[in-house]
């Protein structure tokens, strides 16, 4: 058993020892996808230790290690990031992930060890727009790595600035310095990792970007355009009957003219018979008692 322990030691002080002289192998996902990063020596079950030493951007260095003596898994890293046998397996990649990753493997015959270098690809947003002072601007914004922005022709008058976000993305902007000159003949060259080919952003003379305020007052209006439609159409049985209420009764109006023009039809007649019996009344009146003669002509 002692002898077991000096051998480990001896191992350890060769890994430290020959983790300089190991070679890099560069390695890439897109953001999302699983990494695995495979060490290239597969001692069997003859392991005695097994390291993975992770050195991220920006972040402490972490360890995950087996030890077959102890038949223990440590792990002070993300939890975003397993031990599979001998393999690395990084979960849900992100551009915080970005580093290297040294595999040290050590069994009787020696210590092996390999390195790799990981790099998550996130593909930028392209913007090409005139800036406040009136210069061509082209934006890359997001990516990862760090787009490469060129102008054609005279590339000489680009100035390009490369700012790291905070959430490990890259904005690549690149101006276009050059005084008095026709914005149709400038093009901005984008290339990038994640395009199979570089990209050509050319602006016309009559092109400009739209303000913000614009944008937001029309999508304001083209909502309330469409509730306001919906509401009126819900509620447009309610709406007639408000309307109802309101107009006047046709109906009863028509039967109102219908009534006077019938009384001034009636109204003639109605004099003319009132008089009648006026004249009927003032006709005096006859006892039985008095007689009434009637002469006959013989004559006729």
């Amino acid at each position: 058993m002692c002898c077991r322990h000096i051998l480990r030691l001896g191992l350890i002080l060769i890994v430290f020892s020959v983790a300089n002289q190991a070679t890099y192998t560069p390695l890439s996902v897109y953001i999302g996808e699983e990494a695995v990063l495979s060490c290239g020596h597969d001692p069997g079950n003859s392991l005695i230790v097994l390291n993975w030493i992770v050195e991220l951007t920006d972040q402490p260095q972490c360890t995950i290690s087996y030890d077959t003596e102890d038949n223990k898994t440590q792990n002070n890293c993300s939890k975003r990031i397993k031990l599979d046998n001998l393999s690395l397996h990084i979960f849900d990649s992100k551009p915080i992930d970005d580093g290297f990753y040294r595999c040290e493997i050590s069994d009787p015959t020696g210590v092996f060890s390999m390195t790799f270098t990981l790099q998550v690809l996130v593909q930028p947003s392209l913007i090409l727009e005139l800036n406040s002072d009136g210069h061509l601007e082209c934006l890359a914004l997001g990516g990862n790595p760090a787009a490469n922005i060129s102008w054609s022709p005279e590339p000489q008058y680009g100035n390009t600035t490369e700012k790291r976000m905070s959430n490990m993305t890259w904005a690549t902007v690149s101006t276009y310095t050059k005084e008095n000159i026709s914005v149709s003949n400038m093009t901005c060259v984008i290339s990038h990792p994640t395009f199979a080919e570089d990209k050509f952003m050319t602006m016309n003379d009559t092109d400009r970007s739209i303000p913000l305020w614009v944008v937001l007052a029309t999508v304001i209006f083209i909502i309330s355009t469409i509730i306001l439609g919906w509401l009126i159409f819900w509620q447009r049985s309610n709406i007639r009957k408000c309307l109802r209420v309101d107009k006047p009764n046709t109906a009863s109006v028509n039967q109102g003219r219908d009534n006077a023009q019938n009384t001034e039809e009636v109204e003639p007649y109605a004099s003319f018979t009132q008089k009648i019996n006026t004249i009927y009344n003032s006709t005096p009146q006859l006892s039985k008692s008095d007689k009434i003669y009637w002469t006959v002509d013989n004559n006729s």
